[in-house]
C-alpha cells in the first residue's frame, strides 16, 4: 500500500494534513500529478521506496512524502525520471507552452503582469508535467511536444492512464 503523508509549513508553524493511502500505484501517481506537480511542485528526494515533493505558494510550503515498496513506487519513480528529463531537455517547450497559455487567458487578469507573475509557477508546473507525461508515453519530438502541451492536463492524464492500462496507445486515446 502506498502512503502519502502531507503537511503544510507557514512561517514556523506546521499543519499536518490527512494521510492518504492508495492500493493502486497508478492512482497514487495521478494524485501526485494533479495535486502537486501540476501546481509547480518539485521532486526534492527520490529513493526506491520514498519520494518527497514540495510545493511553494507564497510563504507556504506543502510537503508530500510518498512511501511504498519499490514495486509499488515504480510508476511514480518512472514519472520522476521523465519529470527530471523534461526539465533538463525541454525547457523551451515548457516555457513556450506556458507563454501560449498565458496569452490565451482572457479578461483583465490575463493581461495583468502581477497576476501572471503569481500564476507563473502553476503555468510552468502544468506544462512541465504535461511534457513529462508526453515523454513517458514515448513522444520526444520537440514540435510534437510543443503542440500536444496545449492539450488539457486531464486529457493527457486520461491518455496516459489508458496507455498504462494497455487499453490503447497514447495517440489513439487523444484522438478519441
Amino acid at each position: 500500500m502506498i502512503s502519502i503523508v502531507q503537511y503544510r509549513e507557514r512561517g514556523r508553524e506546521r499543519f499536518d494534513q490527512d494521510t492518504l493511502t492508495f492500493t493502486n500505484p497508478l492512482e497514487a501517481v495521478l494524485h501526485v500529478v494533479k495535486a502537486e506537480l501540476a501546481f509547480g511542485g518539485q521532486i526534492t528526494e527520490v529513493s526506491a521506496t520514498r519520494v518527497v515533493l514540495q510545493t511553494r505558494v507564497f510563504d507556504t510550503y506543502d510537503t508530500s512524502i510518498v512511501t511504498g515498496t519499490d514495486e509499488e513506487l515504480r510508476p511514480l519513480l518512472t514519472l520522476a525520471y521523465y519529470h527530471t528529463q523534461a526539465l533538463a531537455e525541454h525547457p523551451g517547450e515548457i516555457a513556450a507552452g506556458a507563454a501560449q497559455t498565458a496569452a490565451r487567458m482572457s479578461g483583465a487578469l490575463g493581461g495583468c503582469p502581477g497576476f501572471l507573475s503569481l500564476t507563473a509557477p502553476i503555468l510552468l508546473g502544468r506544462n512541465q508535467i504535461k511534457t513529462s507525461l508526453l515523454l513517458a508515453c514515448g513522444i520526444e519530438d520537440p514540435e510534437s511536444i510543443q503542440q500536444l502541451v496545449q492539450q488539457r492536463l486531464e486529457d493527457l492524464v486520461a491518455a496516459f492512464q489508458l496507455q498504462a492500462d494497455g487499453v490503447c496507445s497514447f495517440q489513439e486515446a487523444l484522438a478519441a
